[in-house]
């Protein structure tokens, strides 16, 4: 009789915590089902603020190109104003390709390790900014005065970050320069706070923006790899 009453306890005893641990579970995945469908509306919401800044930045840039086959059409028989069009296009690849020094008004981002010992700056990193920087619509981007363009690898080894071949100590300050228009500006600091606020997390780095009216970008060096196309052949 003893021995029954024992093993019902336990059975008892089972049964309740094996309840209370389910209980447990489901407030603790309610809790979280909410947290992620708070955090997935906010998402969206910040998303289609950026979708519609899109759409409007596309019509824009539709109409500017009408405006621009409009004056080719407009030049045909008039050498002249045909070259001048040609010759505009010609400096707008060679702004776009990285080609020519820029300046215009836009941040500076400075990050830094402050204990060397227990963290450093990761590739990781750089490319989250940097894809940033584009999608808020960057004129120009450098890295430590490194160019980036569309050919720029950004990479990692052991302790270097290698940005269009150069090799960077992942402990050392980096310097971010980007150009936009003014009106561009707060938005992509807003943009970028979820990064910083992720890096500066543990307390070992630090991130410093400052909006400035005038930043000049240097154009990209001709010996560096993400410009040699000597094995291309037409």
């Amino acid at each position: 009789m003893k021995f029954i009453n024992t093993v019902s306890l336990t059975l008892i005893c089972m049964i309740m915590g094996i309840t209370v641990a389910w209980q447990y579970k489901s407030v603790y995945n309610n809790k979280k089902t909410a947290s992620v469908q708070s955090m997935t509306l906010e998402d969206l919401k910040d998303k289609l603020i950026i979708e519609k800044k899109n759409n409007e930045e596309l019509k824009s840039r539709r109409d500017a190109l009408d405006k621009e086959i409009r004056e080719f059409e407009a030049a045909k028989g008039n050498i002249d104003l045909y070259k001048k069009n040609i010759g505009m296009e010609m400096e707008k690849a060679r702004i776009i390709a990285g080609l020519t020094d820029v300046k215009g008004s836009g941040i500076n981002i400075t990050i830094s390790v402050k204990n060397t010992n227990l963290a450093w700056i990761s590739f990781k990193d750089l490319l989250s900014i940097v894809n940033v920087l584009k999608a808020a619509e960057a004129n120009a981007i450098a890295i430590n005065g490194e160019r980036i363009t569309a050919m720029t690898e950004i990479s990692e080894i052991g302790n270097y970050i290698i940005i269009n071949g150069v090799p960077m100590s992942s402990d050392k300050p980096f310097v971010i320069k980007a150009i936009f228009e003014n009106q561009k500006i707060d938005y992509s600091v807003k943009m970028l706070g979820s990064i910083f606020d992720k890096m500066e997390k543990d307390g070992y780095i630090n991130v410093e923006v400052e909006k400035l009216d005038s930043i000049t970008i240097p154009k990209i060096e001709k010996n560096r790899s993400s410009i040699n196309f000597d094995l291309l052949k037409r």
